[in-house]
């Protein structure tokens, strides 16, 4: 889905303030998060592939498609919409570098890829209305999606035909789902990224999905169980959501990434398992990757408004994730529950309807 025009215009402009603060003449954009981010368009043969498969130079005059005559008209008619920009085209035999036309733009004078410009992901980290009113859409399906599946799944199925219905439903509104994760009963207490195997469900199933659409994450996770769950599964669920309350609470503009970190150990000792956040990240900014960056130690990244975050607590057995955005009126879980049961956690005098262990 190409940006509108308007979009466009925003996000160029982004790039050539950042050019002036860099002291560059231009820059040549070749990483395909970041052709994505600039325009929509998908920019890629094999979704894997870190580089684009076309690339784009900006200037402070001109903004240009280089791109091999596979590609650039398939981008130009499908991909590109209605932004308007040079297109210079190619022969894929001839195998010319885009770097070497790079040159012949910048005149001489000094010029950078992306890649090249260490500031130059957090253009992607503060959400323009375009972008929030996708994210919102992308949750809302997300959410339902998860809940569909749920509620279809029965004892017997095999974690790959599990993650199939994933998929399937995924694709039904346009998301695609290259992160799709399963466990069941004991590999949930065994693997903190459970990729699907053929183990059939018995009792309690974890479902996982970092959905992709318009360029933009969602990860959440949902859990149910069939029948009463054990004392120590509906424990350590309990003690998740707390975690998890903890760190919503602390989404705040200013909070730094350390902070949150810290914030987030803490809660961990304070539920009683301590040492649970050593066996997995615990999540961090979301947007044109799952993860932009993670809360960690050092990382002095400060929180700001109209930023998604994901945050995935999880302790052997049980997680709890979903993706919230912060706005200038507070805090907003993007892929909140709509039909899933959930339960009300409190934390730092505030309450969250967080996901429950549906039980069925």
């Amino acid at each position: 889905m190409a940006w509108s025009p308007q979009e466009w215009i925003l996000k160029v402009s982004q790039v050539r303030e950042l050019l002036e603060k860099e002291q560059l003449q231009g820059v040549l954009i070749t990483k395909g998060v970041n052709f994505t981010w600039l325009t929509g368009g998908r920019a890629y043969v094999n979704f894997l592939a870190e580089g684009a498969c076309a690339q784009i130079w900006i200037d402070s005059q001109r903004a240009v498609l280089i791109s091999n005559n596979i590609e650039a008209q398939r981008l130009v008619e499908e991909e590109l919409g209605e932004i308007s920009l040079e297109v210079i085209s190619l022969p894929w035999w001839e195998g010319q570098p885009p770097s070497e036309i790079a040159d012949k733009f910048s005149e001489g004078k000094s010029w950078k890829t992306d890649d090249q410009i260490s500031s130059f992901p957090a253009l992607r980290w503060t959400l323009n209305p375009y972008e929030m009113d996708r994210y919102r859409k992308l949750g809302k399906e997300g959410a339902l999606l998860l809940e569909k599946i749920a509620a279809q799944i029965e004892p017997g199925l095999s974690e790959i035909e599990i993650a199939r219905l994933i998929r399937i439903e995924g694709l039904k509104v346009g998301m695609e789902a290259p992160v799709t994760l399963v466990a069941t009963d004991e590999r949930a207490f065994l693997r903190r990224h459970p990729l699907p195997t053929g183990k059939k469900l018995d009792k309690l199933a974890m479902l996982v999905i970092s959905g992709f659409q318009d360029g933009l994450f969602l990860s959440l996770t949902r859990m149910v169980h069939f029948g009463e769950p054990t004392e120590e599964v509906k424990a350590k669920h309990r003690a998740i959501l707390q975690v998890e309350a903890e760190m919503l609470a602390a989404t705040q503009v200013g909070t730094t990434a350390e902070e949150l970190f810290e914030i987030t150990k803490k809660a961990y000792a304070h539920v009683g398992y301590g040492d649970q956040w050593q066996f997995h990240h615990q999540g961090g900014l979301a947007g044109y990757q799952s993860r932009e960056y993670r809360i960690q130690p050092g990382n002095k990244n400060v929180l700001a408004t109209n930023q998604a975050f994901a945050w995935n607590p999880t302790i052997a057995g049980v997680k709890s994730e979903d993706t919230v955005l912060i706005t200038e009126k507070g805090l907003e879980i993007l892929s909140e529950s709509q039909k899933f049961p959930t339960v009300e956690v409190s934390a730092q005098g505030q309450s969250f309807f967080r996901p429950a262990l549906w039980v069925r």
